[in-house]
């Protein structure tokens, strides 16, 4: 078979942090992005899992959502500036270890903590590491970033003439909590009632 252009469609994988029971929430009470999925949960008893500043960054992203939201650091310290950011929109904060996640159906019920009681919530926002699904690319010799993914440039072109790979960036966008220090304006906070009741 010969081309004279080549399109890398094989896609990504989503690696999911180790924690029981999250695998089995993936995509329907556990997920990743802000903009595809806060919509669908607003109002919920929500959680933002981990502690650097991109982590704090969605949580405030959150509270346009949700007056009910707490950042599961999972045993990772938070620097104090953050903690105060935080604590100022109205999200609350716990630190002990994720011991796992607890729901049924695809339905996030609580997170089970190395201490203290359950928290109750109805879905959680998680990190992720995306890595190709093929290895196509590399082989081929096209330029890889540190994160693994195909490096391209403005018109989608990787390093391989005639070597396409469709809706990617060059470089990952440098979004941090500290250098957007406006998170935009809050919705009106109001209680999302009992995690436990769904429509």
């Amino acid at each position: 078979m010969t081309a004279r252009r080549l399109v890398l469609a094989t896609g990504l994988v989503d690696e999911l942090p180790a924690i029981d029971g999250l695998a089995e929430l993936w995509g329907r009470s556990a997920f990743h992005c802000p903009y595809c999925h806060g919509f669908e949960v607003s109002d919920r008893c929500l959680a933002v899992l981990g502690a650097g500043p991109e982590r704090v960054r969605l949580a405030l992203q959150l509270t346009r959502f949700t007056g009910d939201l707490v950042l599961c650091t999972n045993g990772e310290p938070l620097p104090h500036d953050l903690a105060e950011l935080l604590a100022g929109n109205g999200v609350q904060v716990r630190s002990e270890p994720v011991v796992r996640f607890e729901g049924g159906g695809g339905r996030l019920e609580r997170i089970i903590l190395a201490r203290g009681s359950p928290l109750e919530r109805d879905a959680v926002f998680i990190p992720t590491a995306l890595r190709q699904r093929s290895e196509l690319a590399g082989r081929l010799g096209c330029r890889l970033l540190p994160d693994g993914c195909v490096a391209v440039d403005e018109l989608a072109k990787t390093s391989v003439p005639g070597c396409m790979r469709p809706a990617a960036w060059p470089t990952a966008p440098p979004w941090t909590c500290r250098s957007r220090p406006s998170v935009g304006r809050r919705r009106p906070a109001r209680s999302p009632g009992p995690c436990s009741t769904r429509t």
